[in-house]
């Protein structure tokens, strides 16, 4: 079996998880990005990714940012 079916099968409820825009929202987070600069290059208000960012953590039943890196490399989001 190759590796990306493999990773599918494996990771494939957590597949549909994050919609597109909560996916952009983790990404600004992951690369270390505040709120104003999300929002900035998202062209969105910083409430709105505030807003994402809540709905993310709530999701995920994570605390905090580092708690959703975990959570996010660990079930196959990214």
């Amino acid at each position: 079996m190759d590796r990306q079916k493999f990773r599918d099968r494996v990771y494939k409820e957590f597949q549909d998880f994050y919609t597109a825009r909560e996916l952009l929202i983790i990404q600004g987070i992951r690369k270390g990005m505040k709120s104003f600069a999300i929002a900035d290059s998202l062209n969105i208000s910083k409430l709105t990714v505030d807003t994402h960012r809540k709905n993310i953590l709530l999701k995920s039943n994570c605390a905090n940012k580092e708690q959703l890196l975990k959570f996010c490399k660990r079930n196959g989001i990214f």
